[in-house]
């Protein structure tokens, strides 16, 4: 069966990079991946999936495909599928533009590997429906939409849809260089950054700007609103990150600026450290608006807390993967932080909830550049490597001579 499942997947291989590169020509950005889930659909409907919309109200990307082969665990794959507001570079030197894949969409980019996480629950899927004699159980795999700005995941957690998971896995292709401690393949998180993500709007009055005192302007406390939040980092404390990512405010130079709005995020290296990072956060935002008498409007509309695998997962999945004879083997080194935020997070602690084990990976890979940045791509031998992992772990824990309680 091992030698069998590789040479399935090496067949594959051409369809899987083809995948890739269909969906990194196209990307959507959060909520938006209407074309994105299409496509996912037209792949899956012919393998026989029982294709699900998600249960989140008010949007209709993503879904759950569910595969049945009759009484045994349930077992959860969960996949990416957003892009980023990045305009993709158009040098010569970048290997979509020499390969003729890139970005269709401007101002849009799969700068964080989505495409490749796509297609790789694609080939899964179809892998292990050819070798659905082989499995006992439920295989679920969720295409989740709005990764970036950690939405997507917490009303999917919250609808209850994963109570009945007993196994759940998720991951990410990372750059090898930021995560020299990845010997092997793939590496199992214990701990990332959790983070808040803040929609913060001030109200002032408008007014001829030759008679400032007939308005107010958001620009004073907005500019000390800056000030103070990036003084919050001037002690450099690595255990914690905030960022001011846009700002806009104002309609004309001669016009007091009546309204000013900014997307902040916090982050901190554990759910504790994120919480009192934010409270001071929302303290100070309130602060200015009282001292230069602005109304404010403050949404949280993202969050995450710290990922946390489950120890005996954890050392189940290094077990299976320490077998000399299989193309993919784990790191010797076995936990390290995801240096970033996911909001697979919050369906992890879902599945922990009522009772399951969960777990997230990190796929190391040579890449042009780094996460978010316009010049990013990655190796495509990846795609190969994480599918052999993710078809392998199925057939371990869906296998049809091991029950649950044998794990």
């Amino acid at each position: 069966m091992k030698d069998m499942l590789s040479h399935e997947i090496q067949a594959h291989a051409d369809e899987l990079i083809g995948l890739r590169r269909r969906f990194h020509s196209c990307p959507e950005t959060a909520w938006e991946e209407f074309s994105t889930t299409q496509m996912i659909c037209e792949y899956l409907k012919p393998l026989g999936y029982v294709l699900s919309q998600l249960p989140v109200k008010g949007h209709d990307t993503g879904l759950l495909a569910t595969l049945c082969c009759g009484q045994g665990p349930v077992l959860t794959f969960r996949f990416d599928i957003d892009g980023l507001p990045v305009q993709e570079s158009d040098s010569c030197s970048h290997f979509p533009v020499q390969e003729g894949f890139l970005s269709k969409n401007p101002g849009c980019m799969h700068a964080c590997g989505h495409d490749g996480h796509i297609a790789i629950g694609l080939i899964t899927a179809k892998l292990l429906h050819q070798n659905r004699n082989q499995l006992h159980g439920t295989l679920q795999l969720l295409f989740q939409p709005a990764e970036e700005g950690c939405r997507g995941a917490q009303p999917i957690a919250e609808s209850g849809l994963l109570n009945t998971t007993d196994i759940f896995l998720s991951g990410h292709i990372v750059p090898a260089a930021q995560y020299p401690q990845i010997t092997g393949d793939f590496m199992v998180t214990d701990g990332s950054y959790a983070t808040t993500k803040l929609d913060v709007t001030y109200y002032g009055k408008a007014a001829h700007a030759a008679h400032p005192e007939d308005g107010r302007s958001v620009m004073p406390g907005t500019g000390c609103l800056l000030t103070r939040l990036y003084a919050l980092m001037d002690a450099k404390n690595e255990d914690t990150v905030l960022n001011v990512g846009t700002l806009s405010a104002g309609t004309s130079r001669n016009i007091l600026a009546d309204q000013a709005h900014m997307e902040i995020e916090v982050r901190g290296k554990t759910t504790e450290k994120n919480m009192k990072l934010t409270e001071a956060v929302l303290t100070i935002i309130q602060d200015i608006a009282q001292a230069y008498g602005l109304q404010k409007d403050v949404k949280i509309v993202g969050s995450a807390p710290s990922l946390k695998s489950t120890q005996s997962l954890t050392e189940e999945l290094y077990h299976l993967f320490s077998d000399a004879s299989l193309p993919v083997q784990s790191s010797s080194l076995k936990t390290t932080a995801f240096m970033a935020s996911e909001d697979a997070a919050h369906l992890m602690e879902a599945v922990k909830c009522h009772g399951g084990q969960a777990a997230y990976l990190l796929f190391p890979v040579h890449t042009s550049a780094l996460l978010h940045q316009p010049d990013y791509t990655f190796d495509e031998a990846v795609l190969s490597k994480a599918v052999e992992v993710y078809c392998r772990t199925a057939l371990h824990f869906l296998a049809k001579d091991k029950t649950l309680s044998d794990q």
